[in-house]
């Protein structure tokens, strides 16, 4: 792959992610597809993209992300994956099945669970 492309990604990655802290989740998903499309092998650019679908409640798209990020050997993808291992989604969240390991003054106190990973994954 030629270094423009994956400069290019990196450069993608880093403003999905600070639409994604932003609150700013489709403006994210549009950036990091950018990211992907650059680097196919950038597992972080997954598994950023996989909490924006997540986020907004499109679980089959989050799984197929995840699942692509742990593929390339994410370590946060395979958290992920497991806590909502056999779980229906919805049901989950709606009883706020989430582990709570967050960091203080998390961006999405509500969803300590996905505030870690993005902390975990931030580069």
């Amino acid at each position: 792959m030629a270094t423009n492309d994956n400069d290019a990604a990196v450069l993608y990655y880093n403003l999905g992610y600070d639409s994604l802290v932003n609150g700013r989740h489709d403006e994210a998903i549009e950036q990091l597809t950018l990211a992907i499309q650059g680097n196919i092998q950038f597992a972080e650019a997954y598994f950023a993209r996989g909490i924006c679908y997540h986020l907004l409640g499109k679980y089959d798209l989050a799984q197929d992300d995840m699942t692509n990020a742990s593929i390339l050997h994410l370590k946060e993808a395979d958290i992920y994956l497991k806590h909502f291992e056999n779980t229906d989604y919805k049901e989950a969240i709606k009883s706020r099945a989430w582990v709570n390991i967050a960091r203080p003054g998390s961006i999405y106190p509500d969803n300590d669970f996905i505030s870690e990973l993005l902390y975990l994954i931030s580069i």
